[in-house]
């Protein structure tokens, strides 16, 4: 699959990144903590070592995600991630795109991610152009129908593929409105 992210207007150009917050103190009333970036090959262990560093300067132990940065599904995320995950989101993001991996997680659940590529259908300007091409590339109505194919409802037809749940379009941040369309099984 193509990398997105240079095609959407930039997104995906940032390393994602979270901010590990250090409990003992957060708990004293002391903000301190450590933002981490997560490039494409940072592993659960560097990730783990990291935090382990930061954790070792005054001795202690517990640790919170406090925030994220170029990071989709954060919601799903939350203060206590397995880092895993953390991990997973990051490498979709620097292999998609944030606006693409934002998009497919405004919709599927993030342990849905390792699908992101076989759902994925096309980034396309509107719902009715996807119909267009899905008609057009695969159903030949020139001839089975002759000059009553020129009246066919491509938009229509797009709203109905929707409706019935055969695909799932969604709006794609800093695009111009593109969306980008998933098969939704």
């Amino acid at each position: 699959m193509t990398n997105l992210a240079t095609q959407l207007n930039g997104q995906g150009d940032e390393v994602p990144a979270i901010y590990v917050a250090d409990l003992a103190d957060y708990n004293g009333g002391i903000l301190r903590g450590k933002w981490i970036e997560i490039d494409e090959d940072t592993t659960v262990e560097e990730l783990e070592e990291e935090i382990a560093e930061m954790l070792a300067v005054k001795g202690h132990e517990e640790y919170a995600i406090h925030d994220y940065s170029n990071f989709p599904g954060t919601g799903e995320l939350g203060e206590y991630p397995n880092l895993g995950t953390v991990i997973e989101v990051a490498e979709a993001v620097h292999e998609h795109g944030y606006s693409l991996v934002s998009a497919f997680l405004s919709y599927f659940m993030i342990d849905e991610l390792p699908r992101l590529e076989e759902r994925f259908l096309g980034i396309h300007d509107s719902v009715e152009d996807y119909a267009r091409e899905y008609i057009d590339d695969g159903v030949d109505l020139g001839p089975s129908v002759g000059l009553l194919a020129s009246y066919f409802d491509y938009a229509a037809y797009g709203r109905d593929l929707e409706i019935n749940g055969d695909i799932v379009a969604l709006d794609l941040l800093n695009s111009g409105g593109q969306v980008a369309i998933f098969r939704p099984d």
